[in-house]
């Protein structure tokens, strides 16, 4: 199964990782950004001394896309940019969600992938991938959202009376792919159902909204301790990756 399955749910944030065995300056990270975010400007550029971590920031798409260093490790985050979260809203999820899978995934894919077009030609070496996300689905009510849930998870008994759900796995698969041989693929998946509680007050009232979602978080990774040249295998990379 892949997240594009899940086209209807709404996508929270995407994340792209790799842990590198090069250290970057921070000129090479703007040059990364822009790749990444050809339309895109640049709003900040920061470095925390005393951790080494560069973090450049700017809109992408009316999105906020975040390319952060730190040591090793590299992540690409796309989250929204919006910063209001009112009872008031057509779809309060709307809020903090960039928009549904089917939209935004491929986009950031083709965003890694141009990405992967300039470090590649400095034939650069990686040593783990991850994609994760976390996706956001409304439902009418709890209950709702156990009989979703419950539809993915179909060896659990799901009980209406039940709160606070959670549940957690890895279900690790090995693939051939092609210029590495064999690789394990880590897929972690968090499953819940739950209540956003939200309260609004202004000089002449009070309001309050309960909206009620499931929600998953992915996190999908290599295993560790491998050295890759990243070339033209990204894409069969990133096409297991995107499984479930």
């Amino acid at each position: 199964m892949s997240i594009t399955s899940f086209e209807k749910w709404k996508v929270e944030h995407l994340r792209f990782t790799v842990f590198t065995s090069k250290e970057y300056q921070i000129e090479e990270l703007e040059t990364w950004w822009q790749m990444l975010s050809p339309e895109g400007e640049i709003q900040e550029v920061s470095k925390k001394v005393k951790t080494g971590e560069f973090v450049v920031t700017g809109d992408c798409d009316n999105n906020t896309l975040e390319l952060k260093v730190l040591g090793d490790r590299i992540d690409i985050l796309l989250r929204s940019s919006k910063q209001s979260l009112t009872p008031t809203s057509i779809d309060v999820f709307d809020s903090f969600c960039m928009g549904t899978v089917s939209e935004m995934l491929p986009k950031f894919i083709q965003s890694i992938e141009r990405w992967n077009s300039l470090v590649t030609k400095d034939e650069d070496n990686f040593v783990r991938f991850a994609l994760g996300t976390v996706l956001i689905n409304p439902v009418d009510s709890v209950k709702a959202g156990y009989e979703m849930l419950s539809k993915l998870l179909p060896f659990i008994k799901f009980d209406n009376e039940w709160s606070d759900f959670s549940f957690q796995a890895n279900t690790p698969k090995e693939y051939e792919i092609d210029g590495i041989g064999a690789l394990k693929f880590n897929y972690i998946n968090k499953y819940s159902a739950a209540i956003l509680y939200i309260k609004s007050i202004n000089e002449s009232f009070e309001s309050k909204s309960n909206s009620y979602f499931c929600r998953r978080e992915i996190d999908n990774s290599t295993e560790a301790g491998l050295e890759l040249s990243i070339g033209k295998i990204l894409p069969s990379l990133i096409d297991k990756l995107k499984e479930i």
